[in-house]
């Protein structure tokens, strides 16, 4: 199954149709009225009146209140349901993982923050599988309500067959399509992504402006590259991998080319290279 994650600057698949349009402005906003909707979305009060009832009969939106201090009938005011569904977000960093539990609203609700596994395939479904039972006990819900389980790896993730490569840092997930076989072993959806392309989109929703490189510093080091507001990743999903550009200048005591990585990441800084 391919890795896709969404590159437009818009947040939500669809949001060109009323739906996703409506969908988009509940998620910016606190309470919305339909007027205020149609108003807004320039979509027919008609039209409003029909999505919202279709997001209640599926539980995505609730009413919240009404409005105030207006002449005339006072107008519903409606919200995401928070509790309509649930999703896990897992950064395995090279020396640490950090995982947060985040309802339909976009709330967080749980997290923890551990050492990586660095031992083997296991270890890390193990931790997976705990964690997922954690988030739902700490919050009272069931497993069925995750709809969503997305990872960050510090490696190269294959656009098209989900294989990890370039991951010196955990060398276990060099070669795996974690996001299949994570999938089979939890039943629940998954994906799985480079970790510092996961971070530029983030960053992309907090940022005036389309065109921009993240620079991530950790046990590893890498980059994204957000152009005309999308995320390129490259054919491969290597674009952005400036941790194995080559300094021709240096060589170190093997002599062998020194890397990017082998002087800036927090690795190198840890074995005191200079």
């Amino acid at each position: 199954m391919p890795n896709k994650l969404p590159t437009s600057a818009i947040l939500l698949p669809g949001s060109e149709t009323a739906r996703g349009a409506i969908l988009q402005l509940l998620y910016s906003e606190k309470e919305i009225s339909r007027a205020y909707l149609s108003r807004t979305t320039g979509f027919s009060k008609q039209t409003v009146s029909t999505v919202i009832a279709n997001l209640a009969a599926d539980r995505l939106v609730e009413i919240v209140g009404s409005t105030h201090g207006q002449i005339g009938r006072r107008a519903i005011t409606y919200q995401i349901t928070p509790n309509a569904c649930f999703g896990i977000g897992i950064d395995l960093g090279g020396t640490n993982l950090r995982a947060g539990l985040i309802d339909f609203a976009g709330v967080s609700r749980a997290e923890i923050s551990i050492l990586s596994p660095n031992s083997d395939l296991n270890a890390l479904i193990k931790i997976v599988k705990s964690t997922l039972k954690k988030f739902c006990k700490e919050i009272g819900i069931l497993e069925s309500g995750i709809s969503q389980v997305v990872i960050g790896v510090p490696g190269v993730v294959h656009p098209g067959t989900g294989v990890i490569t370039n991951s010196p840092n955990l060398p276990y997930l060099h070669g795996i399509a974690l996001q299949t076989f994570l999938a089979a072993e939890i039943n629940h959806p998954v994906l799985v992504y480079n970790d510092v392309n996961i971070a530029s989109l983030g960053e992309r929703e907090t940022i005036n402006t389309n065109d921009f490189v993240f620079l991530a510093l950790g046990t590893g080091v890498g980059m994204g590259v957000v152009l005309n507001g999308e995320l390129r990743s490259g054919f491969n999903g290597h674009a952005g991998e400036i941790g194995d550009l080559p300094l021709v200048s240096k060589i170190d005591s093997r002599g062998e080319i020194v890397r990017f990585d082998d002087l800036v990441s927090g690795r190198a800084r840890d074995s005191g290279y200079h």
